[in-house]
């Protein structure tokens, strides 16, 4: 059996139909929920690493619900209370414990803007979490698309230099449409050593950081 492995997002086209209705904490996440971000990190597993499939699972559950875009991610992974002043909750990862136990956790964030390196965006979500205390078996890759999502799925080359909306509308024309089942689609037929090869800093450091954490396990 393979991992269990939480992936968190920006929204629902990382996390598939199961971010605005998950299942139950902890619970394998059916075929048809899955997002593009788990699609991606299952074909890496298994094509580019050799790996068993992991098992994606629904994230531990916040109240009064989980936020979207850049900033709600990071306020997800900080605990930080919706109410200015009020002491921060436990983050979402240190909520996986007991029933919601996972092996690994990916974060995944968008660039965004044509000038952010990816880099930049990884080291936003390591500062998220510096403070708080996940369970020390949990392993956390942390992730950075650039410039977004819509531009791995297109395998534009990092060097084009889109941003995160120019990308976004490249997709839509070329799909006809951007909700999340497209994308986990156009995610399941992507060329994943292309992809690797044009956006070496973000897709192929995701790539080696996942190599790196399962190295030495069975």
């Amino acid at each position: 059996m393979g991992p269990r492995v939480l992936v968190l997002g920006e929204g629902k086209s990382e996390e598939g139909e199961g971010y605005f209705d998950p299942g139950s904490p902890g619970t394998a996440i059916p075929e048809e929920y899955l997002g593009a971000a788990h699609v991606i990190v299952r074909r890496i597993f298994v094509e580019l690493l050799g790996r068993t499939a992991p098992t994606f699972v629904f994230p531990p559950r916040l109240r009064p619900a989980r936020r979207t875009g850049n900033a709600g991610l990071i306020a997800d992974l900080e605990g930080r209370q919706r109410v200015a002043g009020k002491p921060h909750h436990n983050g979402i990862l240190e909520l996986c414990v007991g029933a919601n136990r996972v092996d690994l956790a990916v974060l995944l964030k968008d660039c965004g803007e044509r000038e952010c390196e990816a880099e930049e965006r990884r080291s936003e979500l390591q500062s998220a979490i510096k403070d708080r205390r996940p369970p020390g078996d949990l392993t956390v890759v942390t992730a950075a698309a650039k410039p977004s999502l819509e531009g791995w799925l297109l395998v534009r080359p990092e060097s084009d230099g889109l941003n995160e909306r120019q990308a976004k509308q490249l997709f839509e024309a070329g799909y006809l449409r951007g909700d999340a089942s497209s994308m986990a689609g156009v995610a399941r037929d992507l060329d994943l050593r292309k992809l690797e090869e044009v956006c070496p800093t973000s897709f192929g450091r995701l790539v080696a950081d996942l190599r790196n954490s399962v190295e030495g396990k069975p």
